[in-house]
């Protein structure tokens, strides 16, 4: 059955393109759009020409195909009866025409397919979900941080169900609610996010360029709230992983030159900062430490103080008694000289 080796071949493609593995999908996807072509289903044509133009957008290669391929996509569409089927091609649509910065004409195919999927389609559907995240992402990248903040709740209010809150599409959308929150400077709130995409996508893509942005969103949030030490073990920990030889491997060789870069800084960023955080917390010893001492000095003089006022007092005593003692003298001397007069 040609058609459904097609619809394997499509799935597979989607899986590895998941993955950051766009160039083997684009070969499965070529395959399945050239079996799927001599078949009257327009549905599967119009997919996975916006399919196979995600993939080679998503490499950053032969934009005058994946231009022809939007357009085929588009044409093959206004043939497809299915509400389901349009919905989820323009949404695939959407994604490419975000990723390529046409942004209005993203946003435009994205809500086209929103609406049919919330008229049609289970309302709790992941695809609908992955619309959402999608909008939401195309909102921010346009400045629009009120619409993409509500897209992005709907998406994860969409996938708080026990059986998919664990889907690394829950990933997706925390990291994109999360970069909204830190352009919004609300860094507090940002962390949970952040750390709970992180965890979704660690769990399901070690190795992905979405794990990686995660989690320099996530060491960036930390930075700025000055949890420096932590900020800095997560990126580190980044920067190696566990291979499946059981060595360590550098895991960031996979990712765009870019990611590394921003790692490079951030991560020279931090330590910049701890190195600053310890020269403080030395000078803050030395400051307690000379005060320390200036308190000791001060009780010493102030027993010496008291010492003195103490010497001081008892001199007094001493010269007022003399002075009795004079007085009484004198008293006496004048009580003779009466007495010789007489």
């Amino acid at each position: 059955d040609h058609r459904q080796i097609a619809i394997t071949r499509g799935c597979l493609a989607e899986c590895l393109i998941l993955q950051s593995k766009a160039r083997e999908g684009e070969a499965l996807l070529r395959r399945a759009l050239a079996v799927s072509s001599k078949s009257s289903d327009d549905f599967l044509k119009s997919l996975y020409a916006a399919l196979l133009a995600l993939s080679l957008e998503l490499q950053k290669e032969k934009q005058k195909e994946v231009t022809k391929l939007l357009q085929q996509a588009t044409a093959l569409l206004k043939r497809v009866s299915s509400p389901p089927g349009k919905a989820r091609v323009l949404s695939e649509v959407g994604e490419v025409l975000t990723l390529r910065g046409e942004l209005p004409r993203a946003d435009d195919r994205l809500r086209e397919a929103l609406k049919l999927q919330q008229q049609h389609v289970l309302r709790d559907h992941l695809r609908t979900a992955l619309t959402f995240c999608r909008l939401g992402e195309c909102a921010a990248f346009q400045g629009k941080l009120d619409d993409s903040m509500k897209n992005f709740q709907q998406a994860v209010e969409m996938m708080s169900s026990d059986h998919v809150k664990d889907h690394p599409l829950s990933g997706r959308i925390l990291l994109g609610l999360g970069k909204v929150l830190c352009q919004r400077e609300k860094w507090r709130e940002a962390e949970g996010h952040l750390k709970e995409a992180v965890k979704y996508l660690r769990r399901a893509l070690p190795i992905h360029s979405r794990t990686c942005e995660a989690i320099i969103e996530l060491s960036h949030c930390l930075k700025m709230l000055g949890k420096h030490e932590e900020s800095a073990a997560i990126l580190e920990q980044l920067c190696q992983h566990d291979g499946s030889d059981g060595k360590q491997t550098k895991a960031t060789a996979s990712f765009p030159s870019t990611q590394q870069q921003q790692i490079d800084k951030l991560l020279a960023e931090v330590e910049q900062l701890k190195s600053e955080k310890k020269t403080m917390q030395q000078q803050s010893a030395e400051l307690q430490q000379q005060n320390a001492e200036l308190q000791q000095q001060l009780q010493e003089s102030k027993k010496q103080c008291e010492s003195q006022t103490a010497r001081q007092s008892e001199l007094m005593q001493q010269v007022e008694s003399q002075q009795q003692r004079l007085d009484h003298q004198e008293q006496q001397v004048h009580h003779m000289e009466e007495t010789m007069s007489l």
